[in-house]
């Protein structure tokens, strides 16, 4: 029993299901679409400002943004140019909503028996149980995306390499959460898990959690150093100290 237990939480479960019909037609066209240029990757952490939304957007800065952040559309003029989704509970209970929004450019990750709209870039996924290993890192996103703790690894690391990106940086990548996930002080959307309604999200926050997102922030961190691009910590405070430093403002006041 033991070995059967073992060898389950060492297989890779890669998810392609045609069934449902998924696009990754346009996939493979994103490559180096961007390269020798910087990105902003934009977490949902509590340090986040919408002052900081505002800057990216009069800098025309390229974006990645995350889950249900469309939620401070009303705030800011800021919309993400890349937006992804990788939970399948976000995905089913607010895809439908996200694919509607005026983006160009909106990537899932790939769960069975989920319908996805056409107008959304579906990325097969590969949830192979990684802890307390590192995870691995794809070379080529329009083959498959692997597990690294968290949507910013899932998709924001994993699509800014295909990209071609050479200078990616974070903000809003706290990982400080306080009690459950749901816990309004965790991200700097207050409603974040509106209309959302799944047990994982009320369940306490553990150390194994949080040491998920900080393996798949060290493996990134040296895919990037042997791999010609980089990845630079901008988010004002919290816990991650796996990325350099650099100061968000001093981005722009240095441009």
């Amino acid at each position: 029993m033991l070995y059967a237990i073992t060898l389950l939480q060492n297989m890779h479960i890669i998810i392609i299901d045609k069934l449902y019909g998924a696009n990754m037609k346009n996939i493979v066209d994103y490559k180096n679409i961007h390269k020798g240029k910087r990105c902003f990757i934009v977490g949902n952490g509590p340090s986040v400002k919408i002052e900081d939304l505002d800057v990216l957007h009069e800098n025309n800065e390229i974006c990645f943004g995350f889950n249900t952040v469309f939620r401070v559309f009303d705030r800011t003029k800021w919309r993400p140019t890349y937006y992804c989704v990788a939970d399948p509970h976000f995905i089913s209970e607010m895809g439908k909503t996200i694919a509607a929004l005026p983006i160009e450019d909106i990537f899932f990750l790939k769960w069975p028996k989920r319908f996805y709209p056409d107008n959304v870039h579906v990325v097969n996924f590969d949830k192979q149980v990684f802890y307390p290993n590192l995870p691995e890192f794809s070379e080529d996103i329009s083959k498959v995306a692997y597990w690294g703790g968290c949507v910013v690894y899932d998709l924001g690391f994993q699509l800014s390499y295909f990209m071609g990106f050479s200078e990616v940086y974070v903000i809003g990548i706290d990982n400080t959460y306080i009690n459950a996930a749901i816990d309004t002080r965790n991200h700097f959307i207050d409603n974040y898990f509106e209309d959302i309604d799944n047990f994982s999200f009320k369940v306490p926050w553990t150390e194994r959690r949080a040491m998920e997102n900080t393996l798949g922030y060290r493996k990134a961190e040296h895919f990037s150093r042997t791999h010609g691009f980089r990845i630079y910590n901008a988010t004002r405070g919290g816990a991650v100290k796996e990325f350099e430093r650099v100061n968000f403002d001093d981005l722009f006041s240095k441009k």
